[in-house]
């Protein structure tokens, strides 16, 4: 290799650097497909296994960002942060599984276990709390926060879920905004404003 400033630790961790400069592997084959990629830091065993070329990435955990090959920005962390991701970036993801599924998806943040577990392509999301927007794959621009808030959203966009279980059952439906606990969870429908415990909750298509 000519790669330099490169710190690596632990079997394989680097294995196939080049001339990527400034990474800091540790663990178990953590960067080991790593070739040009730089400003890397990868600490887990097999974090950031496939990357290659991405720049810039922070995957701390086991298989966090196992997939990423050509993202760039990204920070993943807890085990299996930001799995599948292969070129998304400007991703944030912090708890265990968050962002697993995540592909080419990119500017989301999910925080919490199982937050925005099978999102692939799906952009400008902010989900926050145990399995918030667990099941969205392609929605974007969504806010939710609240243990399984948005859990059922698959491809509905520019909604605001805040509240434990707010929006829960909502999967198609778009600019809704229902605030308190509970709140809209049996909602599908579009254009819809909820406030308070369980406000809006018997609505449905509406």
């Amino acid at each position: 290799t000519t790669g330099s400033n490169n710190t690596f630790s632990g079997n394989g961790a680097g294995y196939n650097n080049t001339t990527g400069n400034y990474n800091t592997f540790s663990g178990d084959m953590a960067g080991v497909s790593n070739t040009t990629g730089f400003g890397n830091t990868f600490l887990g065993y097999n974090a950031g296994w496939i990357n290659t070329t991405g720049n810039y990435n922070t995957f701390s955990g086991c298989l966090a960002g196992y997939a990423n090959t050509t993202g760039n920005y990204n920070t993943f962390s807890g085990n299996q942060a930001g799995y599948s991701n292969t070129t998304g970036y400007y991703n944030t993801f912090s708890g265990s599984g968050a962002g697993y599924n995540n592909t080419t998806g990119s500017l989301n943040s999910f925080s919490g276990t199982g937050a925005g577990f099978n999102n692939t392509t799906g952009l400008q999301n902010t989900f926050s709390g145990i399995d918030a927007g667990y099941k969205n794959t392609t929605g974007s621009f969504n806010i939710f926060s609240g243990v399984h808030a948005g859990y059922s959203n698959t491809t509905g966009s520019g909604n605001a879920f805040l509240g434990n279980g707010a929006g829960y059952s909502n999967t198609t439906g778009n600019d809704n905004t229902f605030s308190g606990n509970g709140a809209g969870y049996y909602t599908t429908g579009y254009y819809n404003t909820f406030s308070g415990v369980q406000a809006g909750n018997s609505n449905t298509t509406g």
